[in-house]
């Protein structure tokens, strides 16, 4: 896992997304009890929410994924500047 600025969390998922069919990306706090998983698979995604609340949002497309991310972001890191996020 690689240690990003928040702000650039968005910037580089969209990347991998203009680039791969399948993506699996994982965001987590620096303690890593909360965490993020976005899945790309062919034009489909899946947001994947475990830490405050434990939620999973199948069949979106890409501009649903990223708003929902941006959403869950500030549920599950409020106050985290610095984030981890591996790309699978």
């Amino acid at each position: 896992m690689k240690m990003i600025d928040r702000n650039h969390a968005q910037q580089m998922i969209q990347k991998q997304f203009r680039i791969n069919d399948n993506v699996h990306v994982v965001l987590a706090t620096y303690k890593r009890d909360r965490k993020i998983e976005i899945t790309k698979t062919g034009d489909k995604f899946s947001v994947t929410e475990a830490g405050y609340k434990r939620e999973t949002v199948d069949g979106l497309t890409q501009k649903e994924a990223l708003s929902q991310l941006k959403k869950r972001m500030k549920v599950e890191f409020p106050r985290s500047h610095k984030l981890y996020i591996a790309f699978k």
